[in-house]
């Protein structure tokens, strides 16, 4: 009965999780105290378009603050400063929305970001914006797909964002494609060849006129002043001036640009990514709310989003990027690191109690811890995640420390020559105050951290929860679980003995359970020994 209760509740613990009912994810969302928004125009766009727009996400930001300052009856609202840079490139810009600290507000950062980007609106004209509390971690939904072809790759870059888009669990889907920048393709004439001229020569009296050249360094007390010259603004500002200026000869004459060189309107890259010697793009998306499973998200776009874009473009390959490969990185140290340690765990308490039948019961009571982790998960609302994970790890040692002491009492009483119902039920007497009040302090030691709310706790808190409520469970069944299995274990030796006893003598054998123990032998043995 308490096997098959035990193994109930492990398995609606995995169906729990395989049904949605505990959600999972691979690195749960981390408060944040401030709100930062990645605003790029198209590329060419002057400073001055592009403050504009800073300007209007910045009022939005503000609008949005003052119905906050309503709200919480104070003069700061939720947003306590703003932040606002341009560059790098007269394109692109940089919003900081500073928030008062996570103790002090009763919203998350992640609807803040919401709500700001709902006041804000849309902004037509910009190739990126998008409004995010950043998760160290990276990207909840990261997918990098590569080709060599680079025009295939561009296309499925734009299927992946339509089908992505159709998702309900995402938002603000980005990628890193950069908008190719305009740019003028120079040729040179036959004159401009036959007065002498190079690429070089050409290409470099415009860009000294244009971008400017350093001809002086002055010092200044302690400052070094570099002097540069260049056409004054209002010689530089249309492609008619470009085409008309001066280009000086060796010999030293003056000839116009439009007369030694074609010039020819194209687009070029601003930037090459490659992953394994193939061009590179990833797409990104955050999730539409915090109640969204990242690892449900993740299937959505492996299993909807990819497939039509993967067919239609033989050539592409994709590869999880973000938080996926922070926690496959966490899994491979893991999967090379956990098993030395539970191997040379498992040998101690082999050595330690000269019984591998014991050690083998002990590890048995681990994967029951389960049902604490996803039922407090399930209480306080989170997602088990990859601290999750490293919480159950700290739990594996404390219910193996536990069992230790269970089965070393077990033990020392089958030494004294105690039956075996005995033993175990005596030792469930002895021990029951101790394990108790063990694990009622370690839970009411958890309990301050995975109630609090500041930002520097939010990481340590999934790991709490599978701590505390994987030793309040652990505990129940280390009182019932363990001492059944360790009968269980008795009466299979015993049986497997009485059997090949039968098989090899051909009479029946009459064994007490206590004689197969392994500590009661030892004691035998120091007594025929003395």
């Amino acid at each position: 009965l308490v096997i098959l209760a035990s193994l109930s509740m492990l398995i609606i613990s995995f169906g729990a999780i395989a049904g949605g009912w505990v959600q999972t994810t691979f690195v749960p969302n981390i408060e944040q105290n401030a709100v930062t928004a990645p605003l790029e125009m198209p590329q060419g766009t002057s400073e001055g378009v592009t403050q504009v727009r800073v300007d209007q996400i910045i009022g939005g930001a503000e609008r949005l603050n003052e119905s906050y300052k309503a709200q919480v009856g104070n003069d700061i609202g939720y947003i306590r400063n703003i932040v606002a840079k341009v560059g790098p490139g007269s394109n692109k810009a940089t919003i900081s929305f500073f928030l008062v600290p996570s103790e002090e507000r009763d919203i998350r950062s992640f609807d803040i970001s919401i709500a700001i980007k709902e006041e804000v609106g849309s902004i037509p004209d910009a190739t990126l914006l998008s409004f995010i509390s950043t998760n160290p971690f990276g990207k909840p939904v990261s997918v990098s797909i590569a080709s060599n072809n680079y025009e295939e790759l561009r296309s499925a870059k734009n299927m992946l964002l339509e089908e992505m888009g159709k998702l309900e669990q995402l938002r603000d889907i980005t990628d890193t494609d950069n908008e190719d920048q305009p740019e003028l393709k120079v040729t040179l004439k036959d004159r401009a060849y036959a007065l002498g001229f190079t690429n070089r020569d050409l290409i470099g009296q415009v860009r000294n006129a244009f971008f400017g050249n350093e001809i002086q360094r002055l010092q200044r007390g302690t400052n070094e002043v570099k002097v540069w010259t260049r056409y004054n603004l209002e010689d530089r500002r249309d492609i008619g001036q470009l085409l008309d200026m001066r280009i000086r000869s060796a010999d030293g004459g003056s000839y116009p640009l439009r007369e030694l060189a074609e010039v020819e309107f194209t687009t070029g890259m601003v930037s090459i990514s490659h992953r394994d010697g193939k061009r590179e793009i990833r797409v990104e998306a955050e999730l539409a709310n915090l109640d969204v499973s990242g690892t449900d998200a993740l299937n959505q776009v492996q299993n909807v989003a990819l497939p039509p874009v993967l067919a239609a473009h033989p050539s592409v390959t994709y590869q999880f990027e973000g938080q996926v490969r922070e926690t496959e990185k966490a899994a491979g140290s893991a999967s090379t690191v956990l098993p030395v340690i539970l191997i040379l765990l498992f040998a101690i308490v082999t050595f330690t109690f000269r019984s591998f039948s014991q050690a083998v019961v002990l590890y048995m009571i681990v994967p029951f811890g389960i049902v604490g982790v996803a039922l407090g998960h399930y209480i306080h609302g989170m997602q088990i995640s990859l601290l999750s994970f490293l919480g159950f790890v700290a739990l594996i040692g404390i219910l193996v420390n536990d069992g230790l002491v269970f089965i070393n009492a077990y033990n020392d009483l089958v030494r004294k020559g105690t039956n075996v119902m005995e033993a175990l039920v005596e030792t469930g007497k002895s021990r029951f105050r101790p394990i108790l009040l063990t694990t009622g302090t370690t839970a009411a030691g958890l309990a301050p951290l995975i109630f609090e709310k500041s930002f520097q706790a939010q990481f340590l808190i999934p790991m709490a929860i599978t701590i505390a409520y994987g030793l309040v469970v652990g505990t129940f069944l280390l009182l019932t679980l363990l001492p059944t299995f360790l009968l269980l274990s008795n009466s299979i030796r015993k049986n497997i003995k009485w059997v090949l006893h039968w098989i090899w003598e051909g009479e029946k054998l009459d064994i007490e359970r206590k004689e197969i123990e392994p500590a009661y032998k030892e004691r035998q043995w120091e007594l025929e020994n003395e």
